[in-house]
Formats: structure tokens, sequence, C-alpha cells
């Protein structure tokens, strides 16, 4: 499955969950214009931004769930020590 990666390339380009970026798509036209078709994302729940300290670390990306991996990303997150999703 291909789109784990593409989560994961959204979250580091726009420091956003995938799932907010997805919302983002469908009510931000200049937005979905510009790249909700480039194939080098993908922009479905199931990738969250991986934030310590306020400071950018990382993406934890998760595919292949259907339907299950937002509430697996997140409780991944819940398991790292003192990260959150949001700077």
């Amino acid at each position: 499955m291909k789109t784990a990666p593409r989560k994961a390339a959204a979250v580091l380009a726009f420091r956003a969950s995938s799932k907010d970026l997805e919302a983002r798509v469908l009510s931000d036209k200049q937005f979905a214009a510009r790249y909700g078709n480039d194939d080098r994302y993908a922009f479905h729940d199931g990738a969250v931004p991986i934030y310590r300290h306020g400071v950018f670390t990382g993406v934890l990306a998760l595919g292949g769930a259907h339907g299950f991996d937002e509430l697996c990303a997140q409780d991944g997150l819940k398991a790292l020590p003192g990260a959150t999703a949001i700077p």
C-alpha cells in the first residue's frame, strides 16, 4: 500500500495532520486546485505530525487499516513520551 508514505509526505510538507489537510482540500478551493491531485500527497486521515517541546520532530503515518488509520496514529502518538500533534 502506498498511502502511508504519501500521507507522511503531506504532513512533512504542510506540518498538519493528514485529517486536517483532507478537510482543507474540501474547504479551500485554491489549496485543492494546487495540491489536491498531486501524486506526492495523500490527504486522508491516518498521519500526524510529531512535536516535542514545540519543535517538529517527525511524522507517524499509517495506511491500510481501512477506517482505523487515524485511531492507530493517535494511539501511537500517545505512546511517545512528551509528543503532541500540535506545536
